[in-house]
């Protein structure tokens, strides 16, 4: 599935949960101390007191929530129907003052079943997760090369971070060893630890040929780990946790929008001609130094479309990034090797280059109409009774990926319940 991995959205809200439940604790503690002989409040000095498991099921749940719009994919079309509704309505903004209504409503039912009772405070708690929830998770998934558009019915214009791979195995590093010292559950630090050796065994495979980058990776981070383990304040591993997400984070989308700025400056200096449009980025998982990128654009005098397709590395001698995307569905063409001014490019630069008026002819066609929501980097193929239309950001093999389709000339059945999402190529005016 092409979305932040649902394993790392949980994390994620388990650990806004745990910051929360120590927060309450901490002033609840304090109140104690300055008031010592006054009877005990609603709210205690337990974590139960504080309904610390609900804010914990809370959390959890509205870090996921938006991706029930899974549910209604499921009834339509398995690809065209995806790429439609999947990060539709409920990854917006306006959702996220939905989603908390509709979780403690849920709440509120299971509390009347359970015939237990939570005071205003939790309530105010449980309503600022599941608020959160849903922010944090449109955060995430904008962090990718996907997309989101969140500002609907305002704007339905796509947003892309093209900094974070789809799962990544550092923010499981940064935040586990810290969730691990908070639960007491055997089952629970079970878990962690599979999935904290699961991230890494994941680093060595896809970095198999160049061994020493997860092995460095590995050294760190059990270093990392081992010195949370070993603090006994966890308001000290819980800072710890968040600066090291912050680190990872600002890595990340520092070496993407430096690269950006690379890339375009390169693109110019190779043809003037060429006016880049879009430059989409497919991160690596932890790594910060390798990219898979496109760019998309037109020439100023010809008007032809052209996409161009590499594999850049920030140290390409210390660090050649493996190839993860070695053949594709797209026609691509050996184009001449792309000189950057800061690191260099693996192996060959590819492009794809045909007449714009190609792809504008084939206007109104509404099955293209409606995929075109959703392709940002389109490669395509026209025949007399048909013509292939693909997203090269997903194409991955000869075979057809997510967003890539075969269409006959004259459409068969055009999609029902198109969301209003504005075609990715509106904005470049290539569309």
């Amino acid at each position: 599935m092409l979305f932040m991995d649902n394993f790392t959205h949980s994390l994620m809200g388990a650990a806004l949960a745990q910051g929360a439940i120590q927060y309450r604790l901490y002033k609840q503690s304090q109140r104690s101390k300055a008031t010592p002989t006054t009877t005990a409040s609603p709210e205690t000095t337990t974590a139960t007191s504080i309904a610390a498991l609900p804010m914990m099921v809370t959390s959890i749940l509205a870090n996921n929530f938006p991706d029930s719009d899974l549910l209604v994919t499921a009834f339509m079309d398995p690809k065209l129907g995806y790429i439609l509704h999947h990060r539709g309505h409920t990854h917006t903004l306006l959702f996220t003052l939905v989603q908390p209504l509709l979780l403690l409503g849920a709440l509120w039912l299971y509390q009347r079943w359970q015939k237990t009772s939570w005071n205003q405070a939790d309530w105010r708690w449980l309503f600022g997760l599941a608020f959160v929830g849903g922010v944090v998770h449109l955060g995430m998934d904008s962090w990718n090369v996907y997309g989101v558009h969140p500002f609907w019915p305002l704007n339905n214009h796509w947003y892309y971070g093209d900094f974070v791979f789809i799962i990544e195995p550092l923010f499981w590093v940064a935040l586990i060893p810290w969730l691990y010292c908070s639960v007491e559950k055997r089952w629970s630090k079970n878990t962690f630890i599979v999935a904290y050796s699961l991230g890494y065994i994941a680093l060595f495979a896809v970095y198999f040929s160049i061994f020493w980058y997860p092995l460095f990776l590995l050294v760190v981070g059990l270093s990392y780990g081992y010195w949370v383990l070993k603090r006994k304040s966890q308001v000290t591993r819980a800072w710890a946790s968040f600066a090291a997400m912050l680190l990872i984070l600002g890595s990340l989308l520092g070496s993407s929008a430096w690269l950006k700025t690379i890339l375009k400056d390169a693109l110019h200096q190779q043809d003037p001609q060429e006016k880049v449009a879009d430059i989409a980025l497919m991160s690596y998982p932890s790594n910060p130094f390798c990219y898979q990128w496109i760019s998309v654009g037109h020439q100023t005098q010809n008007k032809d479309y052209v996409m161009r397709k590499g594999l850049y590395s920030f140290l390409p001698r210390l660090l050649p990034c493996p190839d993860i995307i070695s053949e594709t569905t797209a026609t691509l063409q050996d184009a001449p090797r792309l000189v950057t001014k800061i690191g260099g490019l693996i192996g060959k630069q590819q492009i794809f280059r045909r007449p714009l008026k190609e792809l504008r002819d084939l206007k109104g066609h509404c099955q293209l109409e409606a995929a075109m929501q959703f392709i940002r980097t389109p490669s395509w193929k026209i025949t007399a009774n048909s013509f292939f239309i693909g997203d090269l950001r997903f194409d991955r093999r000869k075979a057809y990926d997510l967003a890539e389709f075969q269409f006959p000339r004259k459409p068969r059945m055009c999609p029902t319940l198109r969301p209003p999402w504005i075609a990715p190529l509106t904005k470049d005016g290539l569309w």
